[in-house]
């Protein structure tokens, strides 16, 4: 019959092997835990850039003709999707937000583009449509990358 001093030494290495998987498990978790907050830390970054582009937009809309603003875009892996007056911000197939602008906003002529980061300038501008009336201002912000 074995005494307890050569079951220690049998039970030794068992034991060894389950502190080592429970580490690597307990580290794994922790890796993906920080991995998930980078993740959210990069979704509102680029939360913050997108609202700084929808307020400079806006203050620009409101504005004269020609007035202009640059914005400088960091959007950490996600998009705009501007589609004439509405803008959204889109991470992959999730949609991080959406907002309705006061006027259209045209990049190059075209009002539906996406938008990925750079440093983009943005002018109050107009254009004269001929009616039956006579003609008629049409405004737009005008979205031009530098």
């Amino acid at each position: 019959m074995p005494n307890s001093k050569e079951l220690g030494l049998v039970d030794l290495p068992i034991v060894l092997i389950l502190c080592i998987i429970m580490g690597l498990l307990v580290a794994g978790l922790g890796l993906k835990g920080l991995s998930r907050a980078e993740r959210l830390k990069d979704k509102q970054k680029s939360k913050q850039n997108f609202n700084r582009l929808i307020e400079s937009s806006t203050e620009i809309a409101y504005g004269e003709i020609g007035d202009e603003r640059k914005a400088r875009l960091n959007l950490y892996g996600s998009k705009i999707i501007v589609n004439n007056k509405i803008i959204k911000l889109k991470n992959g197939s999730e949609t991080l937000k959406i907002r309705y602008l006061p006027l259209p906003l045209e990049y190059n002529g075209k009002n539906k583009y996406i938008i990925r980061n750079g440093i983009y300038k943005i002018k109050l501008a107009a254009r004269e449509k001929r009616t039956d009336y006579g003609a008629k201002k049409r405004f737009f912000l005008q979205l031009t990358e530098i």
